[in-house]
């Protein structure tokens, strides 16, 4: 599974709930499905002094259906973190933000800027060209995969529904849900998601 991938040493995952845990964040929610048994047996291990509780899919639920899994009554404010993502912002602040502004959820973003490698041709109706820009660049916030989530939100998941974490943000827009961003710097968030980045950092 991708949480035990090795990164400097130790699982994914590992480096995750340390970083929690350097915030005194000691309490945590693992959703699994893929290799499930494999996970258990890697956290029953004595080194793990760490109070970990698991929720388990049947079936696939997407990057957000297992959260309504969480009791609500337990749960107000709580966050979510892809186990790909790893995050060097400073977590109090984070939930302090969130907390003030009294969202229903916040977004962990960062600034990127992309480049087109080739030249971009503006044209007319008649087709003919007007411009032609070389390599242009363009700037958008990145959802880092991070996000604090209200416990008012689960009411909008189905039981068992499968569902992504974008297409629960879409439904929360649509609902009138109060959503914020809270923008970290680039050097704050590694990505690990695909195989290619993951051999790019740790070269």
């Amino acid at each position: 599974p991708k949480p035990l991938i090795p990164y400097n040493g130790k699982s994914m995952i590992e480096h995750i709930i340390e970083r929690f845990k350097d915030y005194f964040f000691n309490s945590f929610i693992i959703s699994l499905n893929y290799k499930s048994k494999l996970m258990e047996a890697y956290f029953s291990s004595e080194k793990f002094k760490t109070k970990i509780k698991f929720i388990h899919e049947k079936k696939p639920l997407g990057t957000a259906g297992s959260l309504k899994k969480l009791n609500q009554k337990k749960i107000k404010n709580f966050f979510v973190i892809n186990c790909d993502s790893l995050i060097r912002c400073d977590y109090i602040s984070l939930l302090t933000y969130h907390l003030e502004n009294k969202y229903d959820m916040t977004i962990v973003v960062t600034k990127k800027t992309e480049t087109f490698n080739y030249g971009s041709c503006e044209v007319n109706k008649s087709g003919n060209l007007l411009k032609i820009f070389e390599k242009p660049q363009t700037t958008f916030l990145a959802n880092t995969g991070f996000y604090v989530l209200n416990s008012k939100i689960l009411s909008v998941i189905k039981k068992n529904e499968k569902i992504d974490m974008n297409e629960l943000i879409d439904r929360l827009i649509k609902k009138k849900f109060k959503i914020g961003v809270f923008p970290i710097h680039d050097s704050e968030w590694q990505d690990l998601g695909t195989w290619m980045k993951f051999k790019d950092i740790s070269q």
